[in-house]
């Protein structure tokens, strides 16, 4: 009797504690300020809908997409370093799904929610080497305010380990029923241009000053992990994956331990066949004319870049020439 007595204590405080919980989300969720919630506010969740890396149209877009030629995927190095047009013009169809800081953990769980729709021939993975000391949180942040709810995103949430990225995804339940995406428009932000395909373009030069401090970036295991879970995941749909590290500006590459990271990532590719291309081994673009920051090409370098990796792609016979 006692033993029945604590279990419903036990299940009426749990019971209690969730209902407290959802009532306190919803309420928190409820409240707009300037485009946030106060729970966003209050969990420094700075995300916001339709702002920053345009993923509000990119993943918009991205419902009609079928049966492409190629899908590139990985942070904004990817949705600012590969123009579909470029591809269209040689007969190739693709789309970019690339997302600001975005990782491995945040690019396993996008291509598992979406693969089964877009059936891609073949993935170029982008790797940023300077990404992977990262958890994936900000990412997934970014991706709860601009993506559909899908159950992948609570499980991508839930892979950070962060409890705010958790609370972000409930947030975003009761949010989603207010305050459709349907309703949001994609702010404009200065120098850059929306293509439909998922790229960026901008035609901005650099002009910012590097900081010459040594960046003391190291690939988490965990980011290492995905890597191996992105690869089996797209073998099982019999789909060629290609890693692809773009050329960084030559200052910018002695700021950090690029080689060791790469090593790290070839050490686990390698044990599936898979390849990577690095394109600072073969290209050297102006650090000023190629480049709108310290890392990202602007339109000019994305030329130089594309025109090289399909090259290359032809070359290796993972894409037909004749397109």
């Amino acid at each position: 009797m006692n033993l029945i007595r604590t279990t419903c204590k036990i299940t009426f405080i749990i019971t209690g504690f969730v209902v407290f919980f959802a009532v306190v989300i919803f309420a928190f969720s409820s409240i707009d300020l300037k485009g946030r919630t106060l729970l966003q506010r209050l969990t420094g969740n700075i995300a916001k809908t339709g702002s920053r890396d345009q993923s509000l149209l990119r993943f918009r877009e991205i419902e009609n997409v079928r049966d492409l030629d190629i899908l590139f995927i990985g942070s904004s190095h990817a949705y600012k370093g590969f123009d579909p047009r470029l591809f269209q013009a040689k007969g190739y169809s693709s789309f970019n799904m690339g997302s600001s800081a975005q990782t491995l953990l945040n690019t396993y769980f996008l291509l598992k929610c979406y693969l089964p729709r877009i059936r891609p021939k073949v993935i170029v993975l982008e790797l940023y080497p300077a990404m992977f000391s990262n958890d994936g949180y900000e990412s997934t942040l970014d991706l709860l305010v601009n993506v559909p709810i899908s159950w992948e995103l609570l499980e991508m949430s839930l892979a950070t380990g962060n409890p705010h990225a958790v609370i972000a995804y409930f947030q975003k339940i009761i949010r989603d029923y207010k305050y459709p995406l349907a309703k949001f428009n994609q702010m404009k932000i200065k120098g850059e241009k929306y293509i439909p395909g998922g790229y960026v373009e901008t035609n901005m030069v650099r002009n910012e000053k590097l900081d010459k401090k040594s960046c003391e970036s190291k690939v988490l295991d965990s980011q290492l992990r995905y890597f191996s879970k992105i690869i089996e995941l797209v073998k099982k749909f019999n789909i060629t994956i290609v890693g692809v590290i773009h050329p960084l500006s030559k200052d910018y590459f002695k700021t950090f331990k690029y080689r060791a990271i790469v090593e790290d990532l070839r050490n686990v590719a390698v044990k599936y066949g898979v390849i990577i291309l690095d394109f600072n081994d073969t290209m050297n673009l102006d650090p000023k004319l190629d480049y709108s920051d310290i890392s990202h090409l602007n339109k000019k370098g994305v030329i130089k870049f594309n025109n090289a990796l399909m090259d290359k792609l032809e070359a290796m016979k993972i894409l037909p020439r004749d397109g």
